[in-house]
């Protein structure tokens, strides 16, 4: 339940901020809802792929998240094959998740 938990507050995270800054590989010109062959239309090949694979909800629903890696710095990330988040800051997001999961850690340690 904690993983899960954890989970949809990065995802939330990744939502609701806007870190879309100048990008070399154009990430600036790439919008939520885009589909795949669109984002490749404008950014060009990513440097990396990454298939975080799929899960299925209790409904059935099932939710594909895969991230493409421009440089070391940089992604895209598709869920059920559309952007749903830009990252052009990848060091700075990695810091406020270690954060959140240092708090929850904390909140969890104190709860035993």
């Amino acid at each position: 339940m904690r993983c899960l938990i954890l989970l949809f507050a990065m995802l939330a995270l990744m939502s609701c901020r806007s870190n879309k800054k100048s990008s070399e590989f154009k990430l600036d010109k790439v919008e939520k809802n885009m589909s795949m062959n669109d984002v490749l239309k404008v950014t060009g090949e990513p440097t990396h792929r990454q298939d975080m694979g799929s899960a299925t909800d209790e409904h059935g629903d099932t939710t594909h998240i895969i991230i493409w890696h421009y440089g070391n710095n940089e992604s895209v990330t598709f869920i059920n094959s559309q952007v749903n988040d830009v990252d052009t800051d990848l060091k700075s997001t990695q810091e406020q998740l270690q954060h959140i999961m240092d708090s929850a850690k904390a909140v969890s340690d104190q709860q035993r």
